[in-house]
């Protein structure tokens, strides 16, 4: 459980070498991707990719709709 002074999971989201992407990294970027394209919100996706925990992967989803959603160009 994560103590409730910092909701934030401690997500790593880069490879050891700082540039390439984790699996969390690459699910963010999947969700922003889709929400951007289809202007739809991924947090009703059901997905949960083998090594990311069904808590993470609804934050990222939920970040990632946040993020496209209040982004404006």
């Amino acid at each position: 459980m994560r103590p409730e002074s910092n909701p934030l999971p401690a997500l790593n989201l880069f490879a050891p070498d700082g540039e390439h992407p984790r699996l969390a990294g690459t699910y963010l970027q999947t969700c922003v991707v889709v929400a951007a394209v289809t202007r739809n919100s991924p947090v009703p996706l059901r997905h949960v990719p083998a090594g990311i925990s069904p808590e993470d992967a609804i934050f990222l989803r939920q970040i990632s709709w946040e993020t496209v959603r209040d982004w404006t160009p």
